[in-house]
């Protein structure tokens, strides 16, 4: 007597999953492509790199980034980040 309904439910359970799954992969490819239109253009002439980063500590580290022509080293921390140092890129040689 409880067999059909309880084939019934199980087959309603994998439809349902696999309406949620296809639903999911749709909006994931959808999102992925939308937003690649954002980053895509803005990596063209970036003016802003990231050197180099190195840890000193479990939560702290110590960053060279590249930006408008000069490099700063940089202290971060969970609650801060404060510029150590700035230098010309020309001094350093412009290579990272």
């Amino acid at each position: 007597m409880n067999g059909p309904s309880l084939w019934w439910a199980a087959a309603r359970m994998v439809l349902a999953l696999g309406l949620v799954l296809g639903i999911l992969l749709i909006l994931s490819r959808w999102s992925k492509r939308y937003l690649e239109r954002f980053t895509h253009g803005s990596n063209r002439g970036k003016e802003v790199s990231i050197v180099e980063i190195r840890q000193t500590g479990p939560k702290t580290q110590v960053m060279v980034l590249e930006a408008f022509g000069a490099r700063y080293l940089l202290g971060v921390t969970p609650t801060k980040i404060s510029v150590i140092d700035k230098v010309p890129v020309a001094a350093t040689g412009g290579d990272a």
